[in-house]
């Protein structure tokens, strides 16, 4: 049942905090579209992270960037995330200052949200309810995490928590399974 929009961004760079910023442009015309759908490899609440992977090939129209991944603990002295605000075009935002490691109750029962990175306040750009699960990347472009929630929004540029990948690699806990085995099964 999963549906994907490649390449779903402005066909222009935009003044951010503009007018023309805030205004959405149409997926119809502005994305291209896969359908096929996904079969799950792993889901771990605790740490916050699914992997999925494509039961189709990517149109070659999209002519994809594969980036990396970190596992390590090292404390990145930036952060990136590219992101879907609301479910909007791609916008990127920006973290100077070093990410600082969190661990975090990000739900209402109580579930302690483990091991996160989390972005005291985003200098550039920020992030917005429809970005969860987005990728975090280091100074070296490679990620490290997936947005799993916290506060900031237009106008309200506070914290968010991203599940970092090294708790999902070896996994949480006694029988939560891990990333590892579909990333690097040798």
């Amino acid at each position: 049942s999963v549906v994907l929009y490649w390449k779903y961004e402005s066909p222009a760079c935009r003044t951010p905090n503009s007018t023309s910023s805030g205004t959405p442009i149409s997926v119809a015309g502005n994305s291209v579209v896969q359908t096929g759908g996904t079969t799950l490899l792993f889901t771990n609440r605790d740490s916050d992270t699914t992997l999925v992977e494509l039961n189709t090939a990517i149109p070659s129209a999209v002519n994809p960037y594969w980036y990396g991944w970190d596992r390590s603990s090292n404390v990145s002295p930036t952060g990136v995330v590219v992101h879907h605000p609301n479910g909007d075009e791609k916008r990127i935002s920006f973290e100077n200052d070093p990410l600082v490691e969190s661990n975090v109750p990000l739900r209402g029962d109580g579930v302690l949200g483990n091991k996160h990175w989390r972005i005291n306040d985003w200098d550039v750009g920020t992030t917005e309810q429809g970005s969860s699960g987005s990728g975090l990347m280091n100074a070296q472009k490679r990620l490290i995490g997936v947005l799993s929630g916290g506060s900031a929004l237009c106008g309200n540029n506070l914290e968010d928590y991203f599940a970092r990948l090294n708790a999902a690699w070896e996994g949480t806990g006694p029988g939560s399974g891990n990333i590892r085995l579909h990333l690097d099964p040798g």
